[in-house]
């Protein structure tokens, strides 16, 4: 199994990916690391890391998820309040979705050899990360199929982090120093009539969603 640097070009290389999770949180730098995401940096993915360590303002955001081109993923509870494991948000955007009391199944097994089926439930900014950048491939997919006017230039702005984080803000609702990422709420009021950005949308219309998205991606 590829690790650390190793990872991080294949995935860009060999998949071509258009998005990388990292769901860890490390306080000093690493070079290889650091070399890697250069590269990926360069070739436009959009990469997501977790914000800190759990240990809240006890710590500052990790040095990944503090560099330049990385979204950094704080975490919410499931009414969308950021709670207190997220480490102090004084640099850059903050952003953060779900991320606490996430079901795991670990199926331990006892002395007698017997089987736990019961849930364990886990938190941490590295449960967001793959949220947000599950949030993000939706969108991606969304526009790939439905935004008709998608040439190469649109296509390439959209597959970056400035517009990812423009989209981002967007569909997000701030919560203390965080803003928290619903795109829910994004979706059904476009769907819904009304005017947004100077536009105004028929009510009940599909398209709405991607005709908003559309006006979003030039972003930069």
């Amino acid at each position: 199994m590829l690790t650390g640097p190793l990872a991080i070009n294949w995935a860009v290389q060999v998949w071509k990916v258009d998005i990388i999770n990292m769901s860890f949180a490390l306080q000093q730098t690493n070079p290889d690391i650091d070399e890697a995401i250069k590269e990926d940096l360069d070739s436009t993915n959009i990469i997501f890391a977790a914000a800190g360590n759990n240990q809240g303002g006890n710590t500052r955001r990790s040095w990944l998820a503090s560099k330049d081109g990385v979204i950094a993923v704080h975490t919410t509870g499931g009414m969308g309040k950021p709670v207190n494991i997220n480490p102090s948000s004084t640099e850059g955007a903050c952003f953060a979705t779900l991320g606490t009391s996430i079901p795991h199944k670990s199926y331990p097994v006892d002395e007698d050899g017997r089987v736990d089926h019961s849930h364990i439930f886990i938190s941490g900014t590295s449960f967001a990360t793959p949220v947000a950048a599950g949030i993000a491939a939706n969108v991606l997919e969304y526009a790939r199929h439905h935004i008709d006017d998608l040439n190469e230039r649109r296509k390439e702005r959209l597959y970056s982090v400035p517009c990812m984080e423009k989209i981002f803000e967007t569909m997000s609702e701030k919560h203390g120093d965080c803003l928290y990422v619903q795109p829910w709420t994004f979706w059904e009021e476009r769907i819904r009539d009304g005017w947004w950005k100077g536009k105004y949308y028929p009510e009940d219309d599909p398209e709405n969603v991607a005709s908003a998205l559309s006006y979003i991606v030039p972003c930069v």
